[in-house]
């Protein structure tokens, strides 16, 4: 899950959210895009307090990060965790890896229905992730987080 929190103090300001795909950003909810990614309750969903799972939209979706921003250390693994859809799956030949721009071994493995990406660091110090890969669709996604 993805939290947005953002307020405006005394100045203007405003957020704009988007996805890198095939090296465009593209705005989330973009009417004019078929690649947007949409931030809304599909029509015909039952909404409630007792809806523990919004309806897939079919795509691939990021649905972890392993450790948590200022969690890295050298006796953990990092990992991201991708949720395939029924419209697309991840291209395993087309990931990417690097740890502070520098390219990574890395293992593509599948458990609890999760398609998880996973590095196992041997350096200490700051550490900044970055995952390429692309989805049957064509689609280039990337994910960063340090």
């Amino acid at each position: 899950m993805n939290l947005l929190l953002w307020w405006e103090g005394t100045g203007g300001a405003h957020v704009e959210l988007f996805t890198v795909v095939e090296g465009k950003n593209i705005l989330v909810n973009d009417p004019d895009e078929d690649a947007s990614l949409k931030a809304y309750i599909p029509s015909g969903a039952v909404t409630g307090e007792t809806i523990t799972e919004l309806p897939s939209t079919g795509r691939v979706a990021v649905v972890g990060l392993l450790p948590t921003d200022g969690g890295f250390s050298t006796t953990k693994s990092i990992e991201l965790h991708l949720q395939e859809g029924n419209l697309n799956s991840v291209l395993n030949d087309s990931v990417k890896f690097s740890i502070n721009g520098e390219s990574a071994d890395f293992t593509i493995k599948t458990e609890d229905g999760l398609k998880k990406i996973v590095h196992v660091p041997v350096s200490t110090g700051e550490i900044a992730v970055k995952v390429d890969f692309k989805d049957s669709t064509g689609y280039e996604r990337s994910v960063e987080w340090s």
